[in-house]
């Protein structure tokens, strides 16, 4: 008969193999669809990116530090305010996003829809954002 330490382990050594195959279910839908995730922490102005980022846009991450004013000078200059507007009036209530704008990567134009959620510190003050960006057709409103 196992002891409960032997019990236990199998249960957390289950546990990290079926979130194991989670994150690979996810990593694998976010690729399929043209999608990544990323996650910016506002204080530090650092962000954590979905590793298929760099393939997506053909573009190396480090190239767009420091993080915001970079991606922002990238978003054509018609749609560039809403989209920072977006993101302030986002960070000022504590609340959600959503945007569509063209990207220049390069010598390429791409659009963009990137949506996502402020996430508060403890104290209530905004404290990260996460989110996901998906290339799409460009709209035909435009």
């Amino acid at each position: 008969m196992p002891s409960d330490s032997t019990r236990r382990i199998r249960e957390l050594e289950d546990r990290v193999e079926s979130l194991e195959a989670l994150r690979d279910t996810l990593l694998e839908a976010l690729e399929a669809t043209e999608t990544y995730a990323w996650e910016w922490d506002i204080e530090s102005d650092t962000v954590d990116r979905h590793p298929a980022f760099e393939t997506l846009f053909g573009v190396d991450a480090t190239e767009l530090e420091p993080i915001f004013e970079n991606f922002v000078e990238r978003v054509h200059t018609a749609y560039r305010e809403d989209v920072v507007e977006a993101f302030e009036t986002a960070i000022e209530e504590g609340s959600s996003y959503h945007v569509q704008y063209p990207l220049t990567l390069g010598d390429e134009e791409i659009w963009l829809e990137g949506q996502g959620q402020v996430v508060l510190n403890d104290d209530g003050t905004p404290g990260r954002i996460v989110g996901t960006t998906r290339r799409i057709p460009e709209p035909e409103d435009t």
